[in-house]
């Protein structure tokens, strides 16, 4: 498993959504050049919709493990912070 997030400001607004995953077995060729790898997302085209239609930038943050509750439980510390849980 694997945690994503995200963060953007709107007029001064910091919004952020939060996601879990899970990095598949799936083999990348060895000549491929960069960081890769393949990940599996429960409701992919949702949780693209909203990244998109809310006009986050295509680039994430991600972690190892299922930290999602940990993440969401210390941004909603922030008074004004707008999160989405994109776990579905």
């Amino acid at each position: 498993m694997f945690t994503y997030f995200s963060c953007s400001s709107e007029c001064g607004k910091l919004k952020f959504y939060v996601g879990v995953g899970r990095i598949t077995e799936d083999r990348i060729p060895d000549d491929y050049f960069g960081a890769t790898g393949v990940a599996e997302i429960k409701r992919l085209q949702d949780v693209l919709l909203h990244v998109g239609y809310e006009g986050y930038k295509n680039h994430f943050s991600m972690t190892m493990g299922d930290v999602a509750d940990k993440v969401i439980n210390s941004l909603r510390g922030h008074p004004g912070y707008e999160i989405t849980d994109l776990r579905m």
